[in-house]
């Protein structure tokens, strides 16, 4: 019988599997692997409670980005809670944090189809072009 730490940890295991087999090759020969082998490092050692945490960011970033959309409240503000939320995120894989690098992912969100599908989907035609918008906005004040 498996404690519940062993399986969450071999849940983390077979996410990193799944993610290196689709995305592996790719994002290592765009980041480098020290970058990939960090980033895989950092989420095997997160916590269940960090993980929770990291998906109800997630959630939260949707429904801002919703907001944004929608134009429901004060956008501006909206666009800067989005890009804090996304900073926060990324902090769950990042090792370190640079606006350049933010904004180079949020711009692979809007021109990759994969990405645009995904962040489209979950928030509503647009979301992937309004969160690049943002980052490229705020990205430098969260430095």
């Amino acid at each position: 019988i498996m404690s519940n730490d062993d399986k969450f940890k071999a849940f983390k295991e077979k996410l990193v599997k799944e993610n290196q087999d689709k995305y592996g090759d790719e994002v290592t020969e765009k980041y480098g692997k020290d970058i990939v082998e960090k980033s895989n490092k950092k989420f095997l050692n997160m916590s269940e409670k960090d993980y929770n945490d990291m998906n109800e960011t997630n959630q939260k970033l949707m429904e801002c980005l919703k907001s944004i959309l929608n134009g429901n409240g004060n956008v501006e503000e909206k666009r800067k809670e989005a890009v804090i939320l996304h900073k926060k995120w990324l902090s769950y894989s990042w090792d370190t944090y640079t606006a350049e690098s933010h904004i180079g992912l949020a711009y692979m969100y809007s021109t990759d189809e994969r990405f645009k599908k995904y962040y489209d989907g979950a928030a509503g035609e647009g979301a992937a072009d309004a969160l690049r918008s943002a980052v490229e906005d705020y990205a430098s004040e969260l430095e």
